[in-house]
C-alpha cells in the first residue's frame, strides 16, 4: 500500500524545524472507513448509472486502487516528544552518601 500524500507537509517540515528539543515523528494512518465509503459509493453510482452489477464492483475496486496511489488513503500524523533533563540530587544517585 503506498501512501504518498503531500498535503500538509510543509506544516509538518515547519513545525519539526522549529522544535529544538524535542523529537518529531511523522507517521502515515491508513484510514480504511474513509477508503471503504468512497469506494462504495463510486462502486453505487456506476452500477446505478450503467445498470449493472460488474461496473459497480469494477468501479469500488478502482477507486481503491486510485486513493492508495495518489495518498488519499492515508493521511500524516504527527507526534512530537519532548525531551526534558532531569537533574538529580546526589543522593537520589548514590543511595544518600
Amino acid at each position: 500500500m503506498a501512501c504518498a500524500s503531500f498535503g500538509n507537509i510543509w506544516e509538518i517540515w515547519h513545525l519539526a524545524t522549529r522544535r529544538k528539543q524535542q523529537d518529531v515523528v511523522i507517521k502515515r494512518q491508513y484510514q480504511r472507513e474513509k477508503v471503504l465509503i468512497n469506494a462504495i459509493n463510486s462502486g453505487i453510482n456506476a452500477g446505478t448509472f450503467f445498470n449493472d452489477a460488474a461496473w459497480g464492483i469494477n468501479s469500488g475496486a478502482q477507486s481503491i486502487n486510485h486513493q492508495e496511489a495518489t495518498g488519499e488513503a492515508c493521511r500524516l500524523v504527527l507526534k512530537i516528544i519532548v525531551q526534558k533533563r532531569l537533574h538529580m540530587q546526589k543522593e537520589h544517585c548514590y543511595g544518600g552518601i
